[in-house]
């Protein structure tokens, strides 16, 4: 009963349905390609074993390092949209379990710079290899007309899903 449940509910269509029998094969196909990056993605934190949040921190930490920028828990703080205090218990629990370390800031004594550690860096390219190395695999078989017609699905798919105008 629960599969029965859980795969209708996944199908139901919270619109009209697509016009053409073509249409609701993109329709279909877009809905497994995300439940195959949402479960990619649960692999990914389970393999770590992160939060989402922990995450998504942990990217921008990796970017920063990636573009030599510092950053430090109140830049982290703003770019997570969290309080300070949930910054500090954040990057604490982090620190702990050897993902992330606090350095001396290189100009500002009195600043700290939160950076990820090498081990982590490895681990997240081992953990999120699976849904990249596929998507590269997919797209270097693509025709040049292929790549066109998916490119333009995808940004007009993305301006109505962000209500911006064609």
């Amino acid at each position: 009963m629960t599969d029965t449940f859980l795969s209708r509910e996944r199908q139901h269509l919270y619109a009209d349905s697509p016009e053409t029998s073509a249409g609701a094969q993109v329709v279909a196909a877009i809905r497994l390609l995300r439940e195959a990056t949402d479960a990619a993605e649960k692999r990914a934190l389970a393999q770590l074993d992160l939060t989402a949040s922990d995450t998504l921190a942990l990217r921008y930490l990796m970017q920063a390092e990636r573009d030599g920028r510092h950053l430090g828990p109140n830049d982290l703080a703003r770019l997570l949209g969290f309080s300070s205090a949930a910054v500090t218990k954040l990057v604490d629990r982090l620190m702990k379990v050897g993902r992330i370390e606090k350095t001396a800031h290189p100009f500002d004594r009195r600043a700290v710079v939160i950076r990820p550690t090498v081990q982590l860096m490895h681990d997240m390219d081992a953990a999120y290899s699976h849904v990249d190395s596929p998507l590269v695999d997919v797209v270097n078989r693509l025709s040049a007309d292929e790549a066109e017609a998916v490119i333009r699905f995808a940004h007009s798919l993305t301006r109505a899903l962000r209500g911006e105008r064609e």
